[in-house]
Parts: structure tokens; sequence; C-alpha cells
């Protein structure tokens, strides 16, 4: 058996279709899609007449917090300055009371040359009378002009001062019966006469008389 040249023909798996009424509308309505997507991403940058608000409660409430930190920052930076400011005008305020005006100083006093009535005078010798030292205080003075500069009240100051004056005045009468040396300075600046004659016992508890007599 004699076998052909030329190849046959395979027979087609898939039909060839055409292009119905149905098909060509589903195309073109297609293109209009694309064309109408096309205009949108055009039109995007322009303004609306109305916005859609993302949905984004994170970023939301994070740039909430920013804001609020923001101002807490500005508000403090504010109160700072001002305090600072206030602080400077309190302080000169308190230097300017301090400080002696130039009338309330009026210099050391002048050495006079008065002599003692215990001085024997020498007949015929030349008195050449010793200038005095300059009596400088052993302590500077002090000013509490308001509660102002400390927050405390000028009652406050006068209660404290007190207590510590009694305390110190105990604690003078307690050294001079261990016979302990009690400050000079601090004993002259308590303000009480009988520092040197008034009698151990005086200022001390009733329970401490009352063993002392005891024994």
């Amino acid at each position: 058996m004699a076998l052909s040249s030329e190849p046959a023909e395979m027979p087609r798996q898939f039909p060839k279709l055409n292009i119905s009424e149905v098909d060509e509308q589903v195309r073109l309505l297609a293109e209009k899609v694309f064309a109408k997507v096309l205009r949108e991403e055009d039109s995007k940058d322009a303004l609306s007449l109305f916005t859609v608000p993302e949905d984004c409660p994170i970023g939301q409430k994070e740039a909430k917090e920013r804001e609020l930190q923001k101002e807490l920052a500005e508000q403090k930076s504010v109160e700072t300055a001002k305090r600072k400011k206030s602080f400077k005008m309190i302080r000169s305020q308190s230097l300017s009371l301090q400080m002696p005006t130039q009338q309330d100083w009026k210099g050391p006093p002048a050495a006079s040359p008065v002599m003692s009535p215990t001085t024997p005078v020498v007949t015929g010798a030349t008195s050449q009378p010793t200038p005095a030292p300059y009596a400088m205080p052993e302590f500077q003075r002090v000013t509490i002009s308001g509660d102002y500069c400390a927050g405390i009240t000028l009652e406050d100051y006068e209660q404290a001062a007190k207590s510590l004056a009694k305390a110190l005045m105990i604690r003078e009468k307690y050294a001079r019966l261990a016979y302990h040396r009690f400050p000079r300075i601090t004993s002259q600046y308590l303000g009480h006469p009988r520092a040197d004659t008034a009698p151990p016992e005086e200022g001390l508890p009733a329970e401490q008389l009352t063993l002392d007599g005891a024994d």
C-alpha cells in the first residue's frame, strides 16, 4: 500500500466561534467601564464637593496624642518662663530690701579722745588716746519681707524662732549642769540676763527636779 506524500489535515479540536451580537455588546460595555475608570483617575486630584473620612482610629488617636503633647510642652515652657521671671523679680526685690541705702550707712564711728575716769593722769606726760576699734556686728541682719520668698508666713517664722530660742535655753542649762561649755555669742543673743547668775536647776523639767531632790 502506497503512502501519500501530503500530510492529512488534522481535525480542529476547538471550533472557531464567530463574534455574535451579545459578545459585541459585552465588549462595548467593558470599554465604557475602562474609560470611566480612566476619567476617575484623572480627576482624582480635583477638589470634590464632599469628602469621605478615612476610617483609621489608630492614626487618629496618635495624631490627637501628638497634638496634646505639643500643647502641654508649650504650656510648660510658658509657665517655666513666667516662673523664672517672677523668681528673678522677687530675688531683686529682696536684695534691694536687704542692701543698706546711702542715708542709712554713715560709716564707722569716729574715735573720740575721751579719757576714762579710772585712768590716772600723769603730770607733764602727753596723753595719746588709743583709737577705739570699729565694732563689727557678729551676725548679719536678715530682712523677712513676706511669704513670697520661701512660701512660709511670718507667723510660722515667729513660732519657729520662739521654739528655737526655747530649745537653746534648755540646752544651755543642761550644758551648765554637765559642766560643758556653751557658746558665748549664742548665750548673748538669747536675750535673757540671767545667763550666768541663774541656778542650774531653773528651766529643767519637773521629773528631773524630783529625781534630784530624792537623791
